[in-house]
């Protein structure tokens, strides 16, 4: 294992379990959609996410506290405005 592949893990278990060195997993591992899914479940602030969840980087949720999504669910490229928008 190399050490670009040694620091990802390691970031990626900072983010999951902390929520620190975020933004270095995502440049050093590139997290995949369940991964950063997970991370929002636990850090992301939304309102509820249903099971099986996928959730690409560059998805911007603009009011996670009054975001709810299903079971299911896979959003990639896209903006969700909040209840202001």
């Amino acid at each position: 294992m190399n050490l670009r592949a040694r620091l990802g893990a390691l970031c990626r278990r900072l983010a999951l379990h902390h929520g620190r060195a975020v933004g270095l997993w995502r440049r050093l591992a590139a997290p995949t959609g369940v991964q950063w899914a997970e991370y929002l479940r636990r850090h992301g602030g939304l309102h509820a996410m249903g099971e099986r969840c996928s959730i690409q980087t560059n998805v911007v949720i603009t009011d996670p506290a009054y975001t709810r999504l299903g079971h299911n669910v896979s959003l990639s490229g896209c903006t969700l405005f909040g209840h202001d928008g």
